[in-house]
């Protein structure tokens, strides 16, 4: 049996061995601990894990009766006070975590090219950029090269935001600074643009921005498996995991239908995730005068909201606009 009142010792004891034992026995521990001081012992310790089924058995080297006296409730309230109870350590987490999306800027966004110093229709910047807000813009791409810092601010002047894109260059560096830019984006449309993105992103390039890449999918060819960790081991490419290692998880898909190639939104967005792409919005092809925002939506656009980009807006008619602004 416990004593109905608890001996003084009992608490610093009990602490003392709850943390582990450092140094001597507390001042006062008898030099023979009874039976049922075992008994309290293990009752406390089930009780801080939360009394998990089955209650704690008695034993006569550890007695643990029925009814436990009060004046042990206050010792182990006591006894929790001095040494909290660790909350469980969370769950680890899998082998290998879907990262976060690269990229965080608001759509719908347009792609501009040579228009900003060159195009009739962008010489008064105002009215390009009033025509790009009317159809509800929120984010305008500024190819390396082909913009002024003028242009990136007049872009912010009207609430939107600013990335630049382009091939990948030894001055992307230079012209993100340039820009201001909130995100980067370079192009990979084969192999040896792909090793050039690589080695931007490696050097630094855009860190700390959105980031993404603007893609025809070409160059993601080496397919291998996701590593062990994600569903199923599914599918993905060498390439776009060196991408996921510096940084980069987003890809525009670029699409296309006409002349150059039958390749719709749904299509596009199929590759895309045979090819590993964890996050991907859809860049609809707008350069031919016979091709429209109109013309993609039965390719699979409807499924997408606002959610993509259109390329480029030097070469969107007046019904893209309107198409645009939905």
């Amino acid at each position: 049996m416990w004593p109905i009142s608890s001996p003084t010792w009992l608490l610093p004891w009990a602490i003392w061995r709850f943390r582990n034992m450092p140094g001597p026995k507390p001042v006062g521990t008898p030099k023979e601990i009874p039976a049922w001081a075992w008994g309290f012992l293990k009752w406390a310790g089930w009780k801080r894990k939360g009394s998990p089924p089955p209650r704690p058995a008695s034993l006569p080297t550890a007695p643990i009766p029925d009814k436990i006296p009060q004046a042990y409730w206050t010792v182990l309230k006591q006894l929790n006070m001095a040494v909290p109870v660790a909350p469980p350590p969370p769950p680890p987490p899998p082998p290998n975590p879907i990262p976060p999306n690269s990229w965080t800027l608001p759509n719908p966004m347009v792609f501009t090219a040579w228009g900003w110093r060159t195009d009739s229709d962008f010489r008064d910047t105002t009215a390009a950029l009033q025509k790009m807000a009317a159809a509800g813009v929120r984010t305008v791409g500024l190819q390396g090269g082909y913009f002024d810092a003028v242009h990136a601010q007049n872009c912010r002047d009207f609430g939107m935001k600013v990335f630049v894109w382009g091939e990948p260059n030894t001055r992307d560096a230079e012209w993100l600074e340039l820009a201001q830019a909130d995100g980067y984006m370079p192009q990979i449309e084969g192999y040896w643009q792909y090793v050039a993105t690589l080695a931007r992103l490696e050097e630094g390039v855009g860190k700390g921005l959105a980031l993404s890449t603007v893609t025809t999918l070409a160059g993601f060819d080496t397919y291998t498996s996701r590593p062990d960790g994600t569903a199923d081991g599914e599918q993905t490419t060498t390439q776009y995991e060196s991408l996921v290692d510096v940084g980069c998880t987003h890809g525009w898909i670029e699409c296309y239908i006409g002349d150059m190639q039958p390749l719709g939104v749904d299509v596009m967005a199929y590759h895309a995730k045979q090819r590993g792409f964890y996050y991907s919005n859809p860049l609809i092809g707008l350069a031919r005068p016979d091709v429209h925002i109109s013309t993609y939506q039965a390719t699979g656009l409807d499924h997408y909201g606002r959610q993509y980009g259109c390329y480029l807006a030097e070469t969107m008619t007046a019904q893209d606009w309107i198409d645009l602004a939905g």
